[in-house]
């Protein structure tokens, strides 16, 4: 499978995830491992029909939600039930990645939206530094352009599409460690003025598998 879907969202914009649902979703959503039902329920809001389905779902169904207990690697769906799957912010908790994402495939009509956590480049996971910006002891693992791109290309996909979104901010962490407020604002916009490279202060990769053709994603 060859990458030829072109991102057209902005990497730096606000709610990335939220536009990616409203740009690239079709009529009927699931979400996959979406806990409190954030971006089902954001689906819903933009008139598409939307399901959750977690192992421990956090929310109950209303307002036309269904929500369903379930794992991702064993999905309770016929094959193309949906038009669009979400695994956003899932497949870095799960034990088998690449079957997740086949699972997703399988469920889906349109295309599946993924986004998983970016390498730390910057640090080592011991540093404790301002950019150490993933603690979460339930990641199983963070990605790098190249092992993203792996998983994409062995999904049971026509193509697909990928980019890093959501800059880093340190400001958040100075300013939480107790330093002042306007300096670690200025220190912040200095970095992103100055910074060379400014894919790599991208903290996410965000990627589209198309799985029918006929699919304008």
């Amino acid at each position: 499978m060859e990458q030829s879907i072109e991102i057209k969202l902005e990497p730096t914009a606000g709610h990335f995830k939220e536009a990616a649902i409203a740009l690239y979703a079709g009529d009927s959503v699931l979400d996959v491992g979406g806990r409190e039902g954030k971006y089902a329920k954001h689906a819903l809001s933009l008139g598409k029909s939307a399901t959750l389905c977690d192992i421990e779902p956090k929310c109950a169904e209303e307002g036309g939600l269904k929500v369903v207990t379930g794992d991702a690697l064993d999905l309770p769906f016929p094959d193309k039930s949906f038009d669009t799957v979400l695994c956003l912010d899932v497949l870095e908790h799960v034990e088998d990645d690449a079957a997740a994402l086949v699972e997703a495939c399988r469920v889906a009509r349109r295309n599946v939206l993924i986004s998983v956590p970016r390498a730390d480049g910057h640090t080592t996971s011991a540093s404790g530094l301002a950019f150490r910006h993933y603690r979460d002891e339930s990641h199983r693992r963070y990605y790098t352009e190249k092992s993203f791109r792996k998983l994409l290309e062995g999904a049971p996909g026509i193509d697909f599409g990928m980019c890093a979104f959501s800059r880093v901010r340190p400001a958040r962490y100075y300013t939480d460690a107790g330093g002042p407020k306007i300096l670690a604002r200025l220190a912040d916009a200095m970095l992103w003025l100055f910074t060379w490279r400014k894919e790599n202060l991208l903290r996410n990769f965000f990627g589209v598998v198309r799985v029918a053709a006929g699919d304008k994603s």
